[in-house]
């Protein structure tokens, strides 16, 4: 994420404050930007980032524009058109998992400790369409941060993780661990195939090496894994697993045998490569850089043509 769309975020997020009329902002609040800048940046960038978030809200919430209701009024006004500028602005540089994720924290934002407007839930809708996020996923994300999961629109895209050996839930997805405390919710993210979740419980459980904050919500992407000293861990293939369309009981092989392939006037390249594997298996390719992993996946995935096999 370049430096134009991190300080464009941090506006963002400091005049999002204006929505709710409230002149103040909690630590809590202060957690949900810590928490996304340290999702998307190493610690020293991070907080760099944080002390530029408290600059611009020195500077958006000064104790004069809250002098008398009308100004007060206009200033909403004006804030909110300032909003989705900023959106529109960098609406083509964020890759579309990236846009999903800078709503969910605006929503979070906004819902802390209280139920969310209407004119909010409105103003919402309006920044997600600037982000062209499907509507139907808009609500299930909305649904699923402010409300319950019965009142997710579309509940066969969440799956909950509990101790529980039948599924008290009516039409979502469930998986049975007996040793976690509490419940695991994720929501399907269709148009990017990632998952976000939220935990609601007391014990310490982590995501990759974060502290998962009870009703707090994460982006759950390809590689992550959510454990805990008590329970199994969960693995992202363990929740997309949920999700696949195969039938029940059946598997998929990819084989490949003797694939080679070289590079154009060389035999250098892969050479006489063999390999099976199952669908749900994590596979990982390691190797030194330029040996050519990049080129093996492409191969495997069909971008390249092999020569052999």
């Amino acid at each position: 994420m370049s430096d134009v769309i991190l300080d464009a975020l941090m506006q963002l997020f400091a005049l999002i404050i204006d929505i709710d009329e409230n002149n103040k902002i909690s630590e809590r609040e202060k957690e949900v930007v810590r928490s996304f800048l340290t999702q998307q940046l190493n610690r020293k960038l991070a907080e760099k980032y944080m002390i530029i978030f408290e600059e611009y809200l020195l500077q958006f919430h000064k104790d004069d524009y809250y002098q008398n209701p009308e100004k007060k009024r206009k200033r909403r006004t004006l804030t909110e058109r300032k909003i989705i500028s900023i959106c529109e602005k960098i609406n083509e540089e964020l890759q579309q998992n990236q846009k999903i994720y800078v709503i969910i924290q605006l929503i979070e934002f906004i819902s802390l400790g209280e139920l969310v407007s209407e004119k909010e839930t409105e103003f919402l809708k309006r920044v997600s369409n600037t982000f062209r996020i499907p509507k139907a996923e808009f609500r299930n994300i909305f649904s699923f941060i402010v409300g319950t999961v019965h009142d997710i629109p579309d509940k066969d895209k969440v799956l909950v993780v509990n101790n529980k050996e039948r599924c008290h839930y009516d039409l979502i997805k469930h998986k049975f661990e007996p040793h976690i405390s509490g419940e695991l919710f994720f929501l399907r993210i269709e148009s990017t195939r990632t998952y976000v979740l939220r935990y609601y419980g007391y014990a310490d459980i982590y995501l990759n090496s974060q502290n998962i904050v009870s009703g707090r919500t994460y982006a759950f992407e390809h590689g992550s894994s959510v454990r805990s000293q008590s329970m199994k861990t969960i693995f992202y293939t363990d929740v997309s697993g949920r999700f696949s369309t195969v039938e029940p009981g059946s598997n998929i092989t990819v084989a490949a045998k003797d694939v080679t392939y070289w590079f154009k006037n060389t035999y250098n390249g892969i050479q006489k490569f063999n390999m099976n594997a199952k669908s749900g298996t994590l596979v990982a390719v390691m190797g030194g850089s330029g040996v050519g992993k990049s080129t093996l996946i492409n191969v495997l995935n069909g971008t390249l043509t092999p020569n052999k096999g």
